[in-house]
């Protein structure tokens, strides 16, 4: 299958725990973990919400260990500080891979022409789609909402399916609570506890990103088990990372 630049496709990983932990067809994990496990990059920056110090908090760091990455996979649609965590350790690192939003790529990108030596460290950005990002303060009112103690959270987890999904909330005990995805996807769509950069923001796709991730809607996948990736290579380098990820069938597209 030829892949090129600026074309719109779907990918799924094969990886059948990845595909469980992810949001949705768990493409960007797939990228992340053979990059990783192939020692192309040292580590990735990625990002989820956990709970400390009886708080929930937003968690942005580098993994360098493959399987650490399941902690880190699905979607959170709330700000994280990536820029504060992309500074602070990438000294530490020769080639690294980011995830972030449209926005947070930009200032990466900004920051990176600006120090070329550092701009060598960064081996592929990727982009996730984005409709608007909320403060932490959404899963606290949604928490409230259902009465759930922020004390006991391990981790949250999205998972997606066509439109709908649920909202998964880990615990320390290692139990699980389910709750309708739409429920705070519908508070988010309506702009509540949405940053204010987000009024005036005109790239919801990652345009300067090496490649850009985000969901698919289409009909044909309403009944699919698992939920596909809609995908944009942008630059030759992640056209070149989707092939081998193809060609060496990590992934379908």
């Amino acid at each position: 299958m030829k892949i090129q630049k600026n074309e719109l496709y779907l990918g799924i990983s094969r990886n059948r725990i990845i595909q469980k932990y992810a949001s949705s067809g768990g493409l960007v994990t797939q990228i992340l973990y053979y990059l990783l496990n192939n020692k192309v990059i040292d580590a990735a920056l990625v990002s989820r919400v956990v709970s400390k110090n009886y708080n929930l908090k937003t968690n942005c760091q580098y993994i360098s260990n493959r399987k650490n990455l399941l902690l880190f996979s699905g979607s959170s649609y709330v700000n994280m500080p990536i820029m504060k965590s992309f500074y602070k350790r990438l000294s530490m690192y020769n080639k690294i891979a980011i995830v972030a939003l449209p926005c947070q790529i930009e200032g990466i990108k900004k920051f990176l022409n600006r120090n070329p030596e550092l701009k060598k460290k960064v081996y592929v950005l990727i982009s996730l789609f984005c409709h608007g990002n909320s403060s932490i303060d959404l899963y606290r009112f949604i928490f409230r909402k259902f009465k759930i103690p922020e004390n006991n959270i391990y981790s949250i987890k999205i998972k997606r399916k066509y439109i709908k999904g649920n909202l998964i909330v880990l615990y320390n005990n290692g139990e699980n609570k389910l709750f309708p995805f739409e429920i705070l996807n519908a508070y988010r769509i309506c702009g509540c506890f949405a940053m204010n950069k987000c009024l005036y923001c005109t790239d919801h796709f990652g345009f300067q990103a090496d490649i850009s991730v985000g969901d698919i809607y289409d009909k044909e996948f309403r009944n699919s088990i698992n939920k596909y990736s809609s995908f944009i290579c942008r630059t030759e380098k992640s056209v070149k990372i989707i092939k081998e990820l193809y060609d060496k069938s990590k992934i379908n597209l």
